[in-house]
Formats: C-alpha cells, structure tokens, sequence
C-alpha cells in the first residue's frame, strides 16, 4: 500500500475479496482476487495503478486474454 500501513480493515476487504470472487466463480465465471502490493492514484486520470504479485497479474491477464 505505497508503503504506508493499510490498517486492520485491509484483511475484511481481502476476505471480501475473496468471498465475491468465489462466489462468482461458483456461477461459472472466472474471478480473480487481487493482493494489491502498492496501489497509487493517477493525478490525471480518474483510476489508480495496482501491482500484483506475479502469479495474480499472470493469471487476471489470462483471463482478460480469453475475453479478448
């Protein structure tokens, strides 16, 4: 989290997360939970910029991939 600590919610927003994505996944779609390393906002852009371990960014640009 851009080095600063996320605090105690962090964790109940992973486990939701978690939750949406498996819920999801149980109706057939894929679904990835992200475990965001840093997350920045852009200054010009109404997004912000999110890294991901290897494994997760390798596995959200597969399933975007298949979408294509």
């Amino acid at each position: 989290m851009n080095g600063t600590d996320p605090g105690p919610r962090w964790g109940a927003v992973e486990d939701d997360a978690e939750s949406t994505a498996a819920a999801y996944r149980e109706r057939g779609w894929t679904a990835i939970a992200g475990h965001p390393g840093d997350v920045n906002p852009v200054d010009d852009d109404a997004r912000i910029d999110v890294l991901l371990p290897e494994s997760e960014f390798d596995a959200a640009l597969d399933a975007v991939g298949d979408a294509a």
